[in-house]
């Protein structure tokens, strides 16, 4: 019996130090939001119909739209990083949180040497619904 109780106390401890240690650091939750950015920036662009209007007037861009896309999607990036995020560490878990007016919205939870964002339809939704 006292080898059980042992166990049932142990486990969380163990439990407990490893997402001490494996907690992911400021720079993982920057770098997963944007990520994060470059995507719903890419879909947007995609979504918006440019590349079809312009390869119907017999322009392809290419490997140019491309690095014209990456640096536009990275500056608003950076931008967002500097101003708007926040990085919370709990120690055990770490929080990104996005400041939008007065209100703080949470768009990174990361834990166990992962940082979890929303998906980029669901970022997508949202901007829409916020933006009309």
């Amino acid at each position: 019996m006292k080898k059980g109780c042992a166990f049932l106390i142990l486990l969380p401890l163990l439990l407990l130090v490893a997402m001490f240690i494996t907690c992911p650091k400021e720079n993982d939750h920057r770098l997963a939001i944007m990520n994060l950015c470059n995507e719903v920036i890419e879909a947007k662009v995609e979504q918006s119909g440019v590349n079809k209007w312009l390869q119907s007037a017999g322009i392809d861009l290419g490997d140019a739209q491309q690095m014209i896309l990456g640096a536009t999607g990275n500056v608003s990036a950076n931008l967002l990083m500097n101003n708007m995020i926040r990085i919370d560490d709990y120690y055990v878990v770490s929080v990104g949180r996005l400041k939008v007016g007065q209100r703080d919205y949470v768009v990174s939870v990361g834990v166990l040497n992962h940082v979890f964002t929303p998906d980029k339809e669901t970022v997508i939704e949202v901007m829409d619904s916020y933006l009309r």
